[in-house]
């Protein structure tokens, strides 16, 4: 991250103002960068496409969709809690979760996932991953499974960890619909939401906090276009979003 060390000095030698002043003409710097493709951008997407391909891929198998009846509602999703750092947070006792994506093909409920990605981290450090193109029809085919098919996997993969997401709400919406229960494995499982947490502290620097421009904002550029990337994208936004909430 780019200006991780500059946000914490930044905050102990000038002013707020002068401090969000900076910060907007830092994004301004960062957006000018991906559009003329600079040499700091094809840097950034060097080492993160780099990061991104040394990430091991764990291996899964299909499972019956008979075996995963439980349906979750919109409803039960509305209730669930999103964790919120505080200063007095520890970030040793964050820094261990797993990182989801998706890619549907609409926002409606109605709507299918095509793609799903979860990245295991460990000290904010991506470890392993597991990713899927799904058949949004429900149906399984040689090529492509249902979501209901690989979630046991991807609750076993889950184990115990903590879940991060970008905008945590959407990804609940499209997985309880097919049976997924957070809670699975681990009653006491946290919900980090990075979209939540952007909204929260850089509502002075920008007022769209989609994936995209919190990558930009923080110089964390890519090629790649996948939920795999958007699971190192977003966890690399969290790190450096706890260094915007003070945690230590």
């Amino acid at each position: 991250m780019n200006n991780q060390s500059n946000s914490v000095s930044l905050h102990s030698t000038t002013s707020p103002e002068e401090y969000w002043r900076q910060q907007r003409l830092q994004l301004l710097e960062h957006q000018k960068q991906a559009e003329h493709q600079t040499p700091e951008w094809q840097a950034a997407v060097a080492e993160f496409d780099q990061q991104l391909a040394n990430i091991p891929l764990v291996p899964f198998e299909w499972a019956d969709k008979k075996h995963f009846p439980k349906i979750r509602t919109i409803f039960d999703m509305a209730r669930e809690k999103i964790f919120m750092p505080r200063k007095t947070t520890r970030k040793a006792a964050v820094g261990d979760f797993t990182v989801m994506a998706i890619e549907s093909t609409g926002t409606r409920l109605k709507d299918g996932i095509l793609s799903l990605s979860a990245m295991k981290c460990r000290d904010f450090q991506a470890i392993s991953a597991f990713s899927t193109t799904i058949n949004p029809n429900d149906k399984i085919t040689a090529s492509a499974p249902t979501v209901s098919a690989i979630l046991p996997a991807l609750i076993e993969y889950l184990d115990k960890d903590d879940i991060l997401a970008h905008n945590m709400p959407i990804l609940l919406k499209f997985l309880y619909k097919y049976g997924f229960d957070y809670r699975d494995n681990h009653k006491n499982r946290r919900l980090f939401d990075t979209q939540k947490m952007a909204e929260h502290k850089l509502s002075e620097v920008m007022d769209n906090f989609d994936l995209h421009t919190v990558c930009v904002y923080y110089g964390i550029f890519s090629n790649k276009i996948s939920t795999l990337s958007d699971c190192l994208a977003t966890a690399k936004i969290y790190a450096a979003l706890l260094e915007e909430y003070g945690v230590e």
